[in-house]
């Protein structure tokens, strides 16, 4: 047995203490005065008699409860699972959609059934499954009905392949034990996105259940002019004929044929009037290949606005007015989805509200809860776009907290600058300057009075300086987000920016800019969406608020090329086996065991008892004229 804080046991030499309260323990006797002894001088007695220990069982039960409760707190645990492991076999089964090949998966799950059959007696065996995601179905164990049943419980699903992320998976479960891996797949050279690596202590076994496959695919659909346009591949070696069909909200558009030569791709279209909103598929008809990239979707709502929080300290509205204005100021078409809160609103500003936009426009930092600021800070670091003008109610130490990540970022006061000064762009040719064309120049026309200095930190880029040699708006990554700073404000105060014709296209260039490639998609892969084994190829509502994307599944999956099992097993990687701790196995095992709460049970039935047994009588004292005959005795010595 051993204990995961001996220390505590040091607390075991407390159980002297009743020993020595037993024996020091006195009877005092009342004390009575006789008149014929009054006149007798006070002499010192000398106490010949040894000390005993008395009750000893009350004393044996208090030393008990100090023990167990030293033992208790040492927290002990059995050193008997401590041995050497036994070796683990784990078979990873791959389910992505090339396994569904008429044949593949039925091969796929027989030799899973036979690796789990030859594994000998005393090791653990466990089941993993995997597509571009991998994930544990048994954990490690002796028990072979468990994992015989996982692998019959099996399907192939919609997902692409990931050889590296079911080897990472793998390697995991074995945590510095030794064994083997045998992967049971197709060998699609295609799964290898990434380097794959495994502990040295582990062995890597290659079953190969795959083969050659007449394989016709769906590629892209794209809406062309007033009608749509499909891409069909041929991913088999002989020349075929197809027939694609155009589905619009589920109903039937059109139909057209094509004959695709091996490796070959071929463009057909449909003539066809679509409606505004809905979602269309084209199938195409493949007897013999793989079901599920025989369709792809597309979603035919307007694309979604990107959306923008504006975040006003001011409760009139007076911060955010020019701003606003010109937000509205755009076409619908390339408009944005707006929300404006202001003064004590902005605690609504929740993480659920900030993650359905793309953009935060904070017009100051005063006012702001801890709440909201920390979950600013989140949304920031998380992949978040923040658009900070630097008014005069921007608090520095805020935007520290949030850019603590970013060395050397600081915004300080512009004194030393000659004011006023323009704002000039550092490059004409950045995505927010570039609209503007030979009128970028126009962008000197404003006048600023006032700027605050911002010293950037690692990462940044200034994209515009004023005229006084200070930094004018700086972009500056996040963790995963972006911090655009502009350093002065947008409220007329420190500038007459918001007044001059180029404010506008400035606003919309930027939050253009702080938006790309970040709007609401309109096409997800089956990987983006589900968890693993659960997504499927459709038309589904994603999002909050919700909106219709079209899930498809990965096109490359779809392609034949396969990789040798040799050449498989030379591209992994071999690592340093993961040993855990002493200390981190010693606290796994005493959490198992939990001996130190059989300790506390036994000590409560210890002072239970102890609490009846010092509540007994105490025996009888002697009797008097033995006491006197002492006492005399005594003094005649």
């Amino acid at each position: 047995m051993s204990f995961l804080a001996p220390l505590f046991l040091l607390g075991a030499l407390a159980a002297a203490v009743p020993i020595l309260l037993h024996m020091l323990r006195r009877e005092s006797a009342p004390a009575f005065n006789f008149s014929a002894v009054r006149f007798l001088r006070h002499a010192p007695r000398e106490q010949r008699r040894r000390r005993h220990i008395r009750d000893i069982p009350l004393l044996l039960l208090r030393v008990l409860a100090l023990l167990l409760l030293a033992f208790a707190f040492a927290r002990p645990y059995l050193q008997a699972d401590a041995v050497v492991p036994t070796p683990i076999t784990v078979v990873a089964v791959d389910t992505s959609f090339s396994m569904a090949a008429p044949g593949r998966f039925e091969a796929a799950r027989r030799a899973a059934l036979g690796l789990i059959g030859a594994v000998p007696i005393g090791q653990r065996v466990a089941v993993m499954a995997f597509d571009d995601r991998a994930w544990t179905v048994t954990e490690p164990s002796f028990d072979r009905g468990a994992a015989r049943a996982a692998v019959n419980e099996l399907t192939p699903g919609s997902g692409g392949t990931d050889y590296a992320a079911v080897l990472g998976a793998a390697g995991r479960l074995f945590a510095g034990d030794r064994g083997r891996v045998a992967v049971v797949t197709d060998l699609q050279r295609s799964g290898w996105r990434r380097t794959g690596s495994l502990p040295s202590s582990v062995t890597l076994e290659v079953v190969d259940v795959g083969g050659p496959l007449e394989n016709l695919s769906v590629s892209t659909v794209r809406r062309e002019g007033t009608g749509v346009a499909a891409s069909i591949t041929n991913h088999g070696a002989r020349t075929r004929p197809a027939t694609a069909r155009l589905l619009v909200n589920q109903q039937a558009a059109g139909t057209a044929s094509v004959t695709l030569t091996p490796g070959a791709s071929s463009t057909v279209r449909f003539n066809a009037t679509l409606p505004a909103t809905g979602a269309l598929a084209v199938q195409v008809d493949d007897q013999g290949g793989l079901p599920a990239d025989n369709v792809r979707y597309l979603v035919l709502d307007p694309p979604p606005k990107a959306g923008v929080l504006i975040l006003d300290h001011d409760d009139r509205g007076d911060d955010s007015f020019y701003l606003e204005q010109a937000i509205a100021s755009v076409d619908e078409a390339r408009g944005f989805q707006v929300t404006v809160l202001r003064g004590a609103d902005r605690a609504k500003a929740d993480a659920a509200l900030l993650a359905r936009h793309q953009v935060v426009c904070l017009l100051g930092t005063r006012g702001l809860d801890r709440a909201t600021r920390d979950t600013i800070a989140r949304y920031l670091r998380d992949g978040g776009a923040l658009f900070l003008p630097l008014g005069a109610t921007v608090d520095a130490s805020v935007v520290a907290a949030w850019t603590e990540g970013s060395s050397g970022l600081r915004i300080e006061t512009g004194e030393g600058a000659v004011f006023p000064t323009l704002l000039a762009p550092v490059d004409g040719r950045h995505p927010i300057f570039a609209p503007f064309g030979v009128l970028v120049t126009n962008l000197g026309r404003a006048e600023f009075t006032r700027a605050l200095r911002v010293t950037t930190g690692s990462g940044a880029r200034i994209l515009a300086r004023f005229t006084n040699g200070l930094p004018a708006l700086v972009e500056q990554p996040v963790s995963k987000g972006r911090l655009m700073l502009f350093a002065s404000d947008v409220s007329n105060e420190w500038n007459d920016f918001p007044r001059q014709p180029t404010f506008v296209p400035f606003v919309l260039e930027t939050l253009s800019y702080l938006t790309g490639g970040r709007a609401p998609a309109q096409e997800l892969l089956v990987s983006d969406v589900a968890a693993p084994a659960g997504a499927r190829p459709g038309v589904i509502d994603w999002g909050t608020p919700p909106r219709k994307v079209a899930v498809n599944v990965e096109a490359r999956e779809s392609a034949p090329a396969r990789i040798a099992p040799d050449d498989f097993t030379a591209s992994v990687e071999q690592t340093t086996p993961e040993v855990r701790p002493g200390a981190e196995q010693a606290r796994e095992r005493e959490g198992a065991q939990h001996w130190w709460r059989y300790g506390v049970i036994v000590l409560l039935g210890v002072l239970l008892i102890e609490g009846v047994v010092a509540r007994r009588p105490a025996r009888a004292a002697a009797p008097a004229n033995v006491e006197a005959s002492a006492a005399g005795q005594s003094a005649d010595a």
